[in-house]
């Protein structure tokens, strides 16, 4: 079995790991701080830990950008093929846009959708993705040296056919101890499965997310 991702961590989640370890509570938002804001690489490049904090860190759990299986570069975008624990692989895509990027995240390895005009269409749907899977893509895009500003869920898959870790990567996105994205920056694209966008309404979602439901805003699954 893999190790547990630190990814999978909420804040409170590690600030009992850290108290089991008689660590001052400031040390989640340090080490939340140093993972989604200031990108450090591993547990070791973030240097205001103590020694053996970082090493106990490293042994419980993994960490970091994933390695791309490939990198297609064009002068506006870098398209990755990312692979998981369990070999499956997605694309997620880096795009520079009037100045800024933008990650473009995968929600699912393939999809049942099939659209005709969706590359992602022709093969079937293997799986979702975990939240941390999702999280990951928008780490490793932040890892080629430019922060991205906006993420938009507009790779392989359909969101809203996975739901509830779709929500749980935006939440971690707009959490201000980890990304600390405006909401107004976070887009899901979806081709219109309407009653996860009434519960998505329903659960008090910030009226700033955006949801678009035409079918021209659904990805091509990085065709």
């Amino acid at each position: 079995m893999p190790m547990t991702s630190f990814y999978d961590l909420e804040m409170t989640d590690l600030s009992e790991w850290l108290k089991a370890r008689k660590q001052p509570a400031y040390r989640a938002r340090q080490i939340f701080s140093w993972a989604y804001q200031r990108d450090a690489r591993s547990f070791a490049d973030m240097t205001d830990l103590p020694g053996a904090l970082r090493e106990e860190l490293t042994a419980s759990f993994a960490y970091g950008p994933l390695e791309p299986q490939a990198v297609s570069e064009t002068e506006e975008t870098a398209k990755l093929l990312v692979e998981f624990h369990d070999g499956k692989r997605v694309e997620c895509v880096r795009i520079s846009m009037d100045g800024s990027y933008t990650a473009c995240v995968s929600s699912q390895v393939g999809c049942a959708v099939k659209c005709a005009f969706c590359a992602t269409g022709q093969f079937k749907c293997e799986r979702s993705l975990t939240a941390t899977e999702i999280i990951q893509q928008v780490v490793t895009i932040n890892s080629l040296g430019e922060r991205v500003r906006n993420v938009v869920f507009m790779g392989m898959g359909e969101p809203f056919h996975n739901y509830a870790n779709v929500v749980k990567t935006v939440r971690r996105l707009i959490l201000p101890e980890a990304f600390g994205m405006s909401p107004r920056r976070i887009t899901i694209s979806t081709s219109g499965v309407v009653p996860a966008i009434h519960r998505y309404a329903d659960e008090g979602c910030p009226r700033s997310w955006r949801c678009r439901s035409t079918p021209a805003a659904t990805s091509s699954g990085g065709s």
